[in-house]
Parts: structure tokens; C-alpha cells; sequence
């Protein structure tokens, strides 16, 4: 439909079945393990590390441009301005929220 209307994405296709929201210090060996698991699957994931663009732009496409939102939290994940942003632009846009915590990192969530 993109194509067709003239509309250029950032990230090309524009849609994709998930976007994966994480904090790179904390939980990127996790969300590359569930980016992976999800591809497998036969499903589309925005993750940020395997995006030729990775601007705030480029980040909001791929949130509202997604079916599902998954959140990664960490211990740090509620105080980084990105994550929050992109928990905003989903709650926004009306995508579903998936929260998803390591259960080795689940007592440090909150604390």
C-alpha cells in the first residue's frame, strides 16, 4: 500500500509483526535471542541493531508501523527516555503492549 500511494519509509517495508523495545546494556543478548525465535517463526521484527536507519523517526515508524509492541524490561529500562518514548508512541497508536521480563532480572524490576 506504501509503495503504491508514493509513501517512502525509513525502514523499508514499513509494516512488520512486532517492533522489540529493550535497553542495549541490559537486555540485548535477550532481545536478540527473541528477535531471532520470532524470525524463525516466520514473523517481522523491528529491532533497532538490524535497521539501516535508527533515527527517533525511523524508531516512531517502526512502533506505529508494528502490530504488536513488546517491551523488554530491566532494571533501567523506565528511566531511559527512549524506551519511554516508544512505550508512548505505542500506547499512542493504540498497539498492544507486551511486557516481557528475564526471570533471572524479575525481583531487580521496580526495586
Amino acid at each position: 500500500a506504501a509503495a503504491a500511494s508514493g509513501v517512502k519509509h525509513l525502514n523499508p517495508p514499513g509494516h512488520w509483526d512486532y517492533f522489540l523495545s529493550h535497553t542495549q546494556g541490559e537486555t540485548a543478548a535477550l532481545a536478540e535471542s527473541l528477535r531471532s525465535a520470532l524470525v524463525d517463526a516466520g514473523k517481522t521484527v523491528w529491532f533497532d541493531v538490524k535497521m539501516p536507519k535508527r533515527s527517533e523517526a525511523a524508531m516512531e515508524e517502526g512502533v506505529r508501523g508494528s502490530d504488536r509492541f513488546i517491551a523488554l524490561a530491566s532494571p533501567t529500562y523506565f528511566e531511559r527516555p527512549f524506551c519511554l518514548k516508544e512505550l508512548r508512541w505505542a500506547k499512542d497508536a493504540g498497539r498492544p503492549i507486551v511486557p516481557c521480563v528475564d526471570r533471572d532480572e524479575k525481583k531487580q524490576i521496580g526495586a
